[in-house]
């Protein structure tokens, strides 16, 4: 699992009617060894109103043929996920990637984000 690549991601469900399958965007990995996670944000579908909010960062899918429409990263949702085996089985299948520019706006648009903390 790398960064810029788009996973379908099996989660434990805490609410009945919550999906137990998301698609998540790896966005970095954090630490190392046995302290490592990997931060993530989930794919949402997107919506015209959208453009004016300026944590959510629009996902073409013209490069990724798995991806059947648009999406877009809420940068607000930043998850973590241990990496432990365990965890990593979550990671189903890999599905598309995140191109070099709407990863650089990705990060951009976190640090904007979160700049006022």
């Amino acid at each position: 699992m790398e960064k810029r690549e788009i996973w379908l991601v099996n989660l434990p469900k805490i609410i009945k009617d919550e999906k137990d399958k998301m698609v998540f965007a790896i966005i970095t990995s954090i630490g190392t060894g046995s302290l490592s996670f990997i931060a993530v944000l989930p794919l949402i579908d997107w919506k015209e109103d959208y453009i004016s909010s300026s944590s959510i960062v629009k996902i073409e899918n013209n490069d990724n043929p798995n991806l059947e429409k648009v999406f877009a990263v809420d940068c607000w949702q930043v998850q973590l996920i241990y990496t432990r085996d365990e965890e990593r089985n979550r990671f189903i299948k890999k599905i598309g990637m995140i191109n070099e520019t709407t990863m650089q706006k990705i990060h951009e648009t976190i640090a904007d984000t979160f700049d006022w903390l």
